[in-house]
C-alpha cells in the first residue's frame, strides 16, 4: 500500500509539473502573439490613405492614417501646412511626388522615424521630394528617411510645377518635351532645416541643389546606396559654412563651379571628397578651409581658381590630395592663385596629381584672361581673354 501510495504521489506530482509547463508555454505563446499583433498593427494593419492632388489648408497625418500612398503629385501650397507624424511612412509610385511651396513639419523621432519611400524596393520608382520657395524654407525634416526616389520625370508635364523640376535636368524649364531627372531631395530657393536626415537608394543625386538657394544648414546627414552624387550643388555658395556631420558613404559632393563671394567662409572640419564639375572660383576675401584626408577631384576643362584663401593644410597621416577623377595626366587642369589676396593660402601635405590639362583659351575670359596672360608661351597664342588658342598647362 505504501508503496502504491508512493506511486501516486510521484505521478500527482509529475501531472502537475506537466500542467505547469503547458500553462507557462501557452502564455508566453500568447505573449508573442500579442507582441507580433501590436506589431502588425502599427506596420501593416492599417488600410492605406491614398492622397492626391493640392493641400490647401493647414493639413496632419497621423500614424493612425498611415501608410500614405501618394497616388498623383501632392503639392504643398504656399500658405499651407503639412504635418506628418513620428513613425508615419509616405509612399509612392511612378511619376508622383511631394511637392512642397508651403511648409512640411516632418520631424519623426530616433525610435520613430518618419520614411518617405517606394510602394516597392527600389532606386527610382518613385520621384521624391521638392522644395520651391522661400516660404519653403521654414519646412523642417527630422529623423526622416527618404528612399527609392530619383525616378525620370515626363517633361511633357512639368508645367505643372512652374517649370523648376526640369531646371536642373533636360530641356528647357516649363517647356516640357523631354524627360528631367529627380533626385531623393530637390532645392530651389529654399534651405529647410534638415537634421538626422537619410537618403538612401536614389536612382540619381541623393540632394541636388540649385544655384538659388542660400548656404545649406545640414546636420547629422547621411547618404547611402545613391547612383548619382551624395550632394550636387549648382554653385559652391550653396556649400554649408560648417561642413560637420555629414557621411557621404563613397560618393561626394558635386560641385557645377560657381563663386564663394567675398567674405564667404567655408569650414571643413571633417574629411570629405568634393567633385569638381566646372570652373570654380574662391573669390577674394573669402576661404575655403579642408579638413586633412579631404579629398578634390576634377574631370576635363576644370580647376579651382584661388583669388581668395585655399587653406589645405593635410597631416602625414591625412594629406590632402587634388587629383583626377580617373588616374593619368592631364585629367584635370589643376590649382590657380592670381593676386595679392591668395598669397594668404596655406598648403601643407598636400598632393597634386592628374593636372596639366590643355585648356580651351575660347572659354578663358570666364576668369578674367589671366590663365593666358600669366603663362609665358609667347604672344603666337594670343592674349589673354580673347580665346582661340589652347593652353598646356
Amino acid at each position: 500500500m505504501e508503496t502504491r501510495a508512493r506511486g501516486m504521489k510521484s505521478l500527482l506530482a509529475a501531472w502537475s509539473i506537466l500542467c505547469m509547463i503547458i500553462i507557462l508555454s501557452g502564455s508566453s505563446s500568447s505573449r508573442t502573439s500579442v507582441a507580433a499583433a501590436v506589431r502588425q498593427s502599427r506596420w501593416h494593419g492599417n488600410a492605406p490613405t491614398t492622397v492626391c492632388g493640392n493641400i490647401t489648408g493647414n493639413t496632419h497625418w497621423s500614424l493612425s492614417g498611415s501608410p500614405y500612398v501618394l497616388s498623383c503629385y501632392v503639392q504643398v501650397s504656399a500658405g499651407a501646412t503639412l504635418t506628418v507624424d513620428p513613425g508615419v511612412i509616405v509612399q509612392g509610385s511612378g511619376d508622383v511626388g511631394l511637392y512642397v511651396q508651403g511648409t512640411l513639419l516632418a520631424e519623426g523621432t530616433a525610435t520613430q522615424p518618419i520614411i518617405f519611400k517606394g510602394v516597392t524596393p527600389g532606386a527610382g520608382n518613385w520621384t521624391g521630394l521638392f522644395f520651391d520657395g522661400a516660404e519653403a524654407s521654414r519646412s523642417r525634416l527630422r529623423y526622416v528617411t527618404v528612399a527609392d526616389a530619383g525616378r525620370a520625370y515626363d517633361g511633357a508635364h512639368d508645367h505643372d510645377h512652374g517649370g523648376w523640376l526640369c531646371a536642373s535636368g533636360v530641356g528647357a524649364a516649363g517647356t516640357g518635351g523631354g524627360s528631367c531627372e529627380n533626385q531623393g531631395i530637390l532645392l530651389r530657393t529654399a534651405d529647410p532645416s534638415l537634421d538626422h536626415l537619410t537618403i538612401e537608394d536614389s536612382y540619381t543625386d541623393g540632394l541636388r541643389v540649385l544655384a538659388d538657394v542660400p548656404p545649406l544648414h545640414p546636420s547629422n546627414v547621411a547618404f547611402k546606396g545613391n547612383g548619382g552624387y551624395a550632394v550636387h550643388l549648382q554653385t559652391i555658395a550653396s556649400l554649408p559654412r560648417q561642413l560637420s556631420g555629414i557621411a557621404l558613404g563613397p560618393s561626394s559632393i558635386a560641385l557645377d563651379g560657381g563663386t564663394l563671394p567675398p567674405g564667404a567662409s567655408i569650414q571643413a572640419t571633417e574629411p570629405l571628397t568634393y567633385t569638381l564639375l566646372g570652373y570654380t572660383t574662391i573669390s577674394r576675401a573669402a576661404t575655403l578651409s579642408l579638413a586633412p584626408g579631404s579629398v578634390v577631384q576634377g574631370s576635363g576643362d576644370v580647376g579651382l581658381y584661388v583669388q581668395g584663401t585655399l587653406l589645405a593644410e593635410g597631416t602625414a597621416t591625412g594629406p590632402i590630395v587634388f587629383e583626377g577623377v580617373t588616374a593619368g595626366a592631364g585629367v584635370w587642369t589643376g590649382l590657380f592663385f592670381d593676386g595679392a589676396g591668395a598669397s594668404g593660402s596655406r598648403l601643407r601635405y598636400v598632393t597634386v596629381a592628374g593636372a596639366g590639362r590643355s585648356y580651351e583659351g575660347a572659354h578663358d575670359v570666364q576668369h578674367g584672361g589671366w590663365l593666358c596672360g600669366q603663362i609665358p608661351y609667347g604672344p603666337a597664342l594670343g592674349p589673354g581673354g580673347t580665346g582661340g588658342a589652347s593652353l598646356e598647362k
